[in-house]
């Protein structure tokens, strides 16, 4: 069965994912409120120590950086977010003893080791957290590098790319909840568009999709080129509310873009789900989107 964009749907994500996202952003504003209120007191008593103050602000850009990741990622207590919550739960509990030794502890070793330490070593494990995340990055684009085929005419990879990093990205959200979406698109009507302006005309077309696809992604995010007149787009991290906005996104810049070749295009959304095939739910509900007139997103359910 599949739903259109704009009617509303129950949401699909997993309970257990959905209650660790719910206490990771209670756990985390707890912290940003604590390092602000230090941040502002540390302001106003000891104006001369940067070093303090400089600290609360990175602290609070990691902060901010994790509410994002926290809101569109499946896995943000897997590796290496693991890391960087608990270098943050570490800065954390040393801030909150800063705040409360300023108005009932007076100053001592004890106090000093209990601010001081777990920061010290909140910074250690932050650092390995993010040098973590950018190998993982780096290593998943040396990854796709080596497996992709790309297609002559659109500089995308092919169709077995796309098959090979599907079967990985299956495995990942088996194994770690690491949620993905697949969004399918299909040109409407351009055999006929080939047939009637020529191939040349229909080449540029496709050289514009491609182009058009990418410059509306995120760069983790992985275009393929499916078919012929197809394009098959791998969004990692993301559940079927943030892929049904990229969907919209991008049959809207379609329709700017190409509104004087009079190209549209059906899109076909489908989420991770552990008791269905998202390939063959996203292929059947292109399969209705053609037969109810084109031009339409549908989600599949």
């Amino acid at each position: 069965m599949e739903v259109e964009f704009n009617k509303k749907k129950p949401s699909t994500t997993p309970p257990q994912v959905a209650y660790i996202k719910f206490f990771t952003l209670i756990f985390l504003c707890v912290c940003l409120a604590t390092v602000l209120l230090h941040f502002a007191l540390f302001q106003v008593r000891y104006p001369l120590q940067i070093g303090a103050v400089a600290t609360d602000i990175v602290i609070l850009c990691i902060i901010t950086v994790m509410l994002f990741e926290t809101h569109h990622l499946g896995k943000i207590w897997g590796h290496p977010f693991v890391w960087i919550n608990v270098g943050i739960l570490l800065f954390f509990f040393g801030s909150l003893v800063e705040l409360l030794g300023e108005f009932f502890v007076k100053p001592g070793f004890l106090r000093y080791s209990l601010e001081n330490g777990p920061k010290i070593f909140a910074f250690g494990v932050l650092a390995w957290g993010f040098f973590q995340w950018g190998k993982e990055k780096v290593e998943a684009g040396r990854r796709f590098e080596k497996i992709k085929e790309i297609d002559g005419l659109t500089g995308l990879p092919g169709r077995s790319s796309f098959n090979q990093e599907f079967e990985r990205r299956k495995r990942l959200a088996q194994r770690y909840m690491d949620l993905f979406s697949l969004i399918y698109i299909n040109i409407d009507n351009f055999k006929k568009y080939n047939e009637e302006k020529g191939e040349i005309a229909g080449d540029n077309i496709l050289k514009k999709m491609a182009k058009l696809l990418s410059d509306n992604l995120r760069s983790g995010d992985l275009i393929f080129r499916y078919g012929g007149d197809e394009f098959m787009l791998l969004i990692p991290g993301t559940k079927e509310e943030f892929a049904e906005k990229i969907a919209r996104r991008i049959k809207d810049a379609v329709e700017d873009e190409f509104k004087d070749e009079g190209i549209t295009v059906s899109v076909a959304v489908s989420s991770w789900n552990m008791s269905k095939d998202i390939l063959k739910e996203a292929e059947k509900a292109m399969q209705r989107a053609k037969k109810e007139g084109k031009n339409k997103i549908l989600v599949a359910k």
